[in-house]
């Protein structure tokens, strides 16, 4: 085991003043044993930043170190590294046993060792009686298993997974999540595992780093990343349904947006253009509106319900500026308002990670919300045809009878042919 650290790492593809950069002076520090996941869109750099701490992709710029060792120089299988792949690799013709001992044995090592670190491997894994097997004889995750346990029997100084879970589904995403977990709780090796979803990132990750087009946006816990967003680009991509996210002005107490005026609890942090940000679940179905007193009560109109089961969203705009609210999927009254914990941020533009258009988020003060659902149609809310003015009631319709097909083949291929006897179509009559 060993810890890692990214020191100012920068990579371009190219030469040159035509170089594209794709990796933007990154740095970070990884402890030794602790489970980093890595997150983002596709096209991030997250996946191209994890097979440089492979050796896959050379450093153009900065350093990596594995434990106290700087690795730009050193080739994958020198780096005492395990990686497990998105596509498992595994090899069709050998048995479960082979594939993980293949390894193994190019290094060398003696059969009784083979065996018995496979052995331990399968057992942890659950693989015991799937050793004898080939892999078209396994389902999607036993072959991940199988790929995992092929990086464990190396006994490693680090773990990398390149989204390993992409290729299953979501059943088997949510078990293999708790298998890794579980490995790693037992094993307590430095793994870096990289994925574009944000659920195994948060469930996964005992640290996180946020990247957007080659930056490193924020690098902290999954709590510190969903409630203390660094930029507006973690507050909108961390969180599903995503944080609300208003633009406007901010003077005092007051926040203009959309053709609208909101009452803030607590004055923006400086008058000006600013973003207010707000979770979806900060917010409480109520039965009555707000008490009067209540702290910047907002009115915007629900424009769709969507049931999840335990829980409910609710869609809808403020002014012109689009809104979400979760809900408990069990009540459904007319009237929905801010709880605590608040929204934490508004967020001010400029000035975030030093590129133009980026944002700092800062704490706001919690603030009271209230929601009039869309005036409906009586006539469609009672069931009732619009346009007959009567109830509207599914008739059977009578079934005309099919007109007759005509042969699919065109009268040009109907010719007489030598050979046996012709056919002639059943509906037309004509010779086929």
């Amino acid at each position: 085991m060993a810890a890692i650290s990214l020191r100012n790492v920068v990579k371009r593809y190219g030469f040159g003043s035509g170089a594209t950069p794709v990796i933007h002076g990154l740095s970070a520090e990884i402890a030794d044993g602790e489970f980093i996941v890595i997150v983002g869109p596709s096209g991030c750099g997250k996946s191209t930043l994890l097979r440089m701490v492979a050796g896959l992709e050379a450093v153009t710029e900065g350093e990596i170190l594995i434990g106290a060792r700087v690795v730009n120089d050193i080739g994958p299988a020198e780096r005492d590294i395990a990686m497990v792949f998105q596509n498992y690799a595994l090899y069709p013709h050998m048995s479960v046993f082979d594939n993980m001992a293949y390894g193994l044995k190019l290094r060398g090592g003696s059969a009784a060792d083979i065996r018995a670190r496979v052995e331990k491997a399968a057992a942890l894994l659950e693989l015991t009686h799937l050793l004898a097997r080939k892999p078209r004889q396994l389902s999607g995750g036993q072959r991940q298993r199988v790929a995992m346990g092929r990086a464990i029997v190396r006994s490693p100084q680090v773990f990398l997974f390149d989204e390993p879970l992409s290729n299953l589904d979501a059943r088997l995403r949510a078990q293999t999540r708790l298998e890794i977990r579980r490995l790693h709780a037992e094993l307590g090796v430095t793994s870096l595992f990289v994925t574009h979803d944000q659920v195994e990132a948060m469930t996964l990750a005992q640290r996180m780093i946020v990247m957007n087009a080659g930056i490193m946006e924020q690098f902290g816990t999954p709590e510190q990343v969903y409630l203390e967003p660094a930029t507006t680009f973690v507050a909108g991509f961390i969180g599903s349904p995503p944080m609300n996210l208003l633009e406007g002005r901010a003077l005092g107490t007051r926040f203009e947006t959309s053709g609208v005026t909101l009452a803030l609890p607590a004055p923006a942090p400086r008058d000006g253009a600013l973003i207010l940000g707000v979770r979806p679940e900060h917010c409480a179905l109520g039965l009555a509106a707000p008490p009067a007193g209540a702290a910047a009560q907002w009115t915007f109109r629900v424009e769709m319900l969507e049931m999840l089961g335990a829980e409910r969203l609710v869609y809808g705009r403020l002014g012109e500026s689009a809104f979400t609210v979760r809900t408990e999927g069990t009540a459904a009254p007319a009237l929905v308002r801010r709880s605590d914990p608040p929204a934490r941020v508004v967020t001010a533009a400029g000035g975030g990670k030093g590129r133009a258009g980026d944002t700092r988020c800062v704490p706001l003060a919690p603030a009271a919300f209230r929601i009039v659902p869309a005036a409906r149609s009586p006539a469609r809310a009672h069931g009732v045809c619009a346009r007959a003015g009567r109830a509207a009631r599914a008739a059977p319709r009578a079934s005309a009878p099919a007109a007759p097909r005509p042969c699919p083949r065109p009268a040009a291929a109907s010719r007489s042919l030598p050979g046996p006897a012709r056919r002639s179509c059943p509906r037309s009559g004509r010779p086929v």
